[in-house]
This record gives C-alpha cells, structure tokens and sequence, in this order.
C-alpha cells in the first residue's frame, strides 16, 4: 500500500474513535452508502460481507437493522473491522470524521466535529490546531478532492492557514467582532495572487477598526430563525428543538411574514454575564475548527463546498451565521442549566449536535436569505447582527 505526506491538525492526529464507549455511534441512524469500488473489492475477498449490502438502482447501502443500526454493529463495534482491520471497511467508514484535501500538490487532513470526540478534543484539548506532518496510508485520502490554486505552493497554504488560525484564536476581540474583521479581510484578499496571501493577511489587518453598525432596525431576528431551521434536522433531539422554541419570543404581526421573533430577554441578558464570556473560547475554537473543516480560506468546488458559498465572501457570512447561531443555542442551554454553568460534556453534546444538523444537512432557507442579506450590505449589517446577539431589541 502507498504513503504520501499529510499536513494534519493536532485534533484529528490526536483522535480514536470511542467504538462502544461513544455517546452517540456514527452506525446508527445515517445512511452508509458504499462504492461500487468497495463491492467489487468485498465480491473477490470477503463475498460475506456483500449480505450486508442492499442496492437501490445504481447505489449500494449497508443494511440496517431494526434499530436503525449498521447490520455489521455487534455490541458497540463493527464486526468488518473486529474481524479484517480498518481498510476492509467502506471508504465513508475509515474515512469518517476525517476530512482530506488536496491543495495542488498538497495533502491535507481536518475532521468535522459532527463527532463528540472530535468536538471534545477541538474545544478542550491542548493545541488543536497546531499541523503536524506525517506519512500516511493513502487508502483513505487517495478519493479525495483535489482543488487548484495557481501559484500556490506548500510553505504559503501554511503560512495562510497560520495567520488566519492565529487571527481567531489569538485576537483580544469577541467572536462576533473577530467574524466581522474576517469578513472585511477576505474581501480585500480576493484581489491579491493566492501565493501571495500568507504575506499579505498580516498588513492587511494592521489598525483595523470595526465599521459602523448599521442602523437600520431589524425587526425580526434573522438569527433565530437559522437557528429553528437547523435544529428541523433529522435526528435532532426533540429536547433540543424544544428549548429552542421556549426560549424564543413571538410577537404576533398583521401577517405571519411580520411576526417578530426574537430571544427571551432573561437568555439574552446572559451574553452580559459570566456564562456569556465563558462562551468566548468555545466560539473561536468552533471558528477555527470549522475553517479547518472547509479549508477556509482556499475555498472548494464540491457540491458540499458550494452549499457553503461560491465565493470567499459567502464562505466568511456562512462562517459568521453559523458560529453566531450557535451563540445562541449555548445561550439557550446556559439558561436552562442555571444557576450552575454548564460542563464541558454539556457544552460538547450542544455543539456535535448541531454541527451535525448543520453540517450533515444542505443550508437552509433562511441560512441562504441571511448569507444574501450579508453578501450585500456588508460589514455593516453582519455587525449589527453580532451587536445584536448581546442586546435585546427595541
């Protein structure tokens, strides 16, 4: 088997899968689909395994049982592996959480924190997202996407992941204020050569100040409503949706389009509080791992990228929706765990929860209207959004 070197994030070299251990197995539930590589690959050397396929017209699944589980899941651990080792399994299999990408000629390995043990280590291991560079079994990566950037060579995809890791991580300001600061950067970034952008971002941020506000007075929150959409995901906790929907506002209009939505007040008024600052790091950390995840800045052509945005500018307002719904949502729980503050498995169970609706899922309507809405009006708006989420509406 092939090796080839790979730029990963400390997080995922640090990662091993939990098996029986994990809260919330990736066996269950999602459809595991499979090559036609891999059918063929089982009919030579295990034809066993081809009971557990079924074909639906031209794609292969692996079979559930009756609880919604991978038919090869026995006690906790799948059988395929317990019996043959990881690269018997299906490519989604030993591939999942990891992520790779290709860069040019360059090979780069994230992971999406829809896995607890993933989102554990992003937000509360040490140095998640330092790279390590290591020779590696190419059985996994070897499908991945391959994105070009003209002129774009190895040492100048680290210096810009780099910076902009370190720009979010290492900023003195707020999430939200840091959102708006990236926003304004990529812009700029679009007129610059790709090879020259590690060099560029740093002059580029030097005495930045934070636009105006817009005024202008939104009547409803455009937030709130991501945040309902995302949480309608499939296997989402009815409890989850449910201290959503009771920590929401409904002030009737004269339609049900002029309805104003809004958080409860007494949710609101924690971003103010011990509880809001405590969110501060679990933000940026959320942040940073979510530019891992998408290879933000160097933006993808995949259908799942595209769902993120077709420009660098739609990838930074989905960016900044995103990390300020789920602002929101560890509001929402902070509330509900009064007067203690939540735990770190409390803050882990909301956070995989939601990257996996947000992430497993297509954007949602109201997601694309407010990615249109930023896209549009600019730095301005999105800062009104951030401001926003720390005041009540008037």
């Amino acid at each position: 088997m092939a090796t080839l070197p790979v730029k990963a994030f400390q997080y995922i070299q640090s990662f091993s899968c939990l098996a029986e251990q994990c809260e919330d197995t990736c066996c269950q539930n999602w459809p595991i689909a499979v090559t036609p590589r891999w059918v063929e690959r089982a009919g030579q050397t295990a034809p066993e395994l081809l009971n557990l396929i079924a074909r639906e017209h031209d794609d292969y699944r692996i079979k559930k049982n009756d609880h919604n589980q991978c038919l090869a899941l026995q006690h906790g651990r799948c059988s395929i592996h317990a019996a043959r080792g990881e690269p018997a399994l299906p490519d989604i299999c030993s591939t999942y959480p990891r992520m790779y990408r290709r860069i040019n000629e360059l090979t780069v390995k994230s992971a999406t924190m829809s896995c607890p043990e993933v989102t554990r280590l992003v937000l509360f291991s040490d140095a998640p997202f330092q790279l390590e560079e290591q020779l590696e079994d190419d059985y996994r990566s070897s499908a991945s996407s391959l994105s070009t950037f003209d002129g774009l060579d190895d040492q100048g995809w680290v210096s810009t992941v780099n910076f902009f890791n370190e720009l979010v991580l290492g900023s003195q300001r707020s999430a939200g204020d840091v959102l708006v600061q990236l926003y304004e950067l990529v812009g700029q970034l679009n007129q610059v050569p790709y090879a020259q952008w590690g060099a560029a971002a740093a002059p580029l941020t030097r005495g930045y100040k934070l636009p105006a506000a817009d005024p202008a007075l939104i009547v409803t929150d455009p937030l709130l409503l991501v945040l309902f959409e995302i949480t309608q995901a499939p296997f989402v906790p009815d409890s989850l949706r449910q201290s959503v929907m009771a920590a929401i506002d409904i002030e009737a209009g004269q339609t049900p389009q002029h309805n104003r939505v809004n958080l409860k007040p007494q949710v609101r008024e924690l971003a103010y509080s011990a509880a809001g600052a405590a969110l501060e790091p679990v933000l940026k950390r959320f942040m940073a791992a979510e530019m891992t995840r998408t290879g933000f800045p160097f933006i993808s052509t995949t259908s799942a990228g595209q769902d993120y945005g077709v420009t660098l500018v739609e990838w930074a307002a989905t960016l900044a929706i995103r990390t300020l719904a789920l602002r929101y949502l560890l509001l929402v729980q902070a509330a509900a765990a009064l007067p203690e503050a939540p735990d770190q498995q409390q803050i882990v169970d909301r956070v995989y929860r939601y990257c996996r609706a947000a992430s497993h899922n297509g954007a949602t309507v109201s997601e694309k209207v407010l990615r249109q809405a930023i896209s549009q009006q600019g730095a301005p708006y999105l800062l009104a959004l951030v401001r926003q989420t720390q005041q009540a509406l008037h």
